[in-house]
């Protein structure tokens, strides 16, 4: 299978990794399953509203130290749906 890449996997990636999170963590944490974060992680499948939304919910709940990250809902749902 071939592998998307895309910015959205990138920024997943490096916010879990900055949060200390597991797939598990996060899959938790954004209402979805850990094989479902796996694969968009991966860049196997796209991201779907239901990530989006989710991912939203997880970050802006759990601000990361990155300044030039968004720390408001609002703010992590129009980031993430631009990169989706």
């Amino acid at each position: 299978m071939r592998s998307i890449n895309s910015e959205f996997s990138k920024l997943l990636r490096k916010q879990r990794a900055k949060r200390n999170w597991t797939l598990a963590e996060i899959a938790r944490r954004s209402s979805t399953t850990q094989p479902e974060i796996s694969r968009v992680e991966r860049g196997l499948r796209l991201p779907t509203l239901r990530h989006v939304y989710g991912l939203a919910v997880a970050f802006s709940a759990n601000p990361s130290s990155d300044a030039e990250k968004p720390t408001g809902f609002k703010d992590w749902l129009a980031l993430l749906a631009e990169l989706a």
